[in-house]
């Protein structure tokens, strides 16, 4: 026998759906008495408990549940039931048992429907119908839905907003989780994906943050000679120093691909930079390329090389 601490270790078994199993008499168990009372498991009541019918198993972290949910997925793998339902077709989501106790019984109905009419019949349940009433009517006057659609707007692109979506992406991206899974999705709907980046990219402004940022530290250090967006041909670079031939390239992880970060990139872009820079070289242009990742944690030191180029081809100090 073994002990429930055991089990839960063993098998994997989520100590909520344990406990209701033992409850309900489907798990038997021993107990033996004395200080602290120890609850043993027999193995022949664990070999009766079947997936799909008892539990369910968790594909990504292996743990058996009752019911595989939006929650348990977030914490574990960092996606969405959706992708799940997607990845793993023939994967059970709740164990028949669980659906049969949540069915509610014909008695449990009308008890539950006489509980809320008797709430609503005291002073607090009056007030609760009196707000719900109010809330409703305004729901349906002229222009709620827009003033509302306003607000949430607002709400969602203030800096406050913003930046704690930015700090807990960002914590779950260094954690690893989130850029394995970012990564297998790319790598496992590569048509989605690109059709996607095709479309966000139509979207995209023509500077990017990493191009902006990187243009101010540049005037800030004195390198004011660079042009933004310098036509070459059917080519445009970043930012260009004509009178030295000499390009400067900011290219972000995610669309150039980078091995640092673990990005693919797209096959088209990772071709038009290939023959950009071949079409430069040839006549005669330097080509430097700052990739985000670099930018974003050192843009002093981007900079710092990028002047140092610029004094030993014989640029403005």
């Amino acid at each position: 026998m073994l002990t429930k601490r055991q089990v839960l270790q063993e098998y994997g078994f989520n100590a909520k759906t344990f406990d209701a199993l033992i409850e309900t008499g489907i798990v038997k168990v021993v107990v033996r008495p004395g200080k602290r009372k120890t609850v043993f498991v027999p193995k022949a009541s664990l070999d009766s408990l079947l997936e799909g019918e008892h539990y369910v198993v968790c594909r990504c972290c292996g743990s058996r549940q009752a019911q595989i949910s939006t929650k348990h997925l977030r914490s574990c793998a960092g996606v969405s039931l959706q992708e799940y339902r997607e990845k793993y077709p023939d994967a059970f989501l709740m164990a028949r048992w669980t659906a049969r106790r949540r069915c509610k019984t014909p008695v449990q109905r009308a008890a539950q429907s006489e509980k809320l009419k008797a709430r609503f019949t005291t002073k607090v349940g009056e007030e609760t119908r009196r707000v719900i009433s109010e809330a409703s009517k305004r729901m349906h006057e002229k222009g709620y839905r827009d003033r509302a659609t306003v607000h949430l707007k607002s709400l969602n692109q203030s800096p406050e907003m913003r930046e704690m979506h930015r700090t807990h992406t960002q914590a779950r991206w260094n954690q690893g989780t989130l850029r394995e899974t970012v990564t297998s999705w790319h790598a496992e709907n590569r048509e989605r994906s690109l059709a996607s980046i095709a479309h966000a990219r139509r979207h995209l402004q023509r500077i990017s943050r990493p191009h902006r940022k990187m243009k101010a530290a540049m005037k800030e250090a004195g390198l004011q000679e660079f042009q933004t967006e310098y036509p070459v041909a059917w080519y445009s670079i970043d930012e260009a120093m004509p009178g030295l031939r000499l390009a400067v390239e900011v290219d972000g992880c995610y669309w150039h691909g980078c091995e640092s970060c673990g990005m693919p990139g797209t096959s088209r872009i990772r071709r038009i930079d290939k023959s950009k820079q071949t079409y430069l070289e040839n006549r005669g242009w330097t080509v430097l390329r700052f990739p985000e990742h670099r930018i974003n944690r050192d843009v002093q030191g981007c900079v710092a090389e990028l002047l140092t180029i610029v004094n030993e081809m014989g640029g403005p100090s």
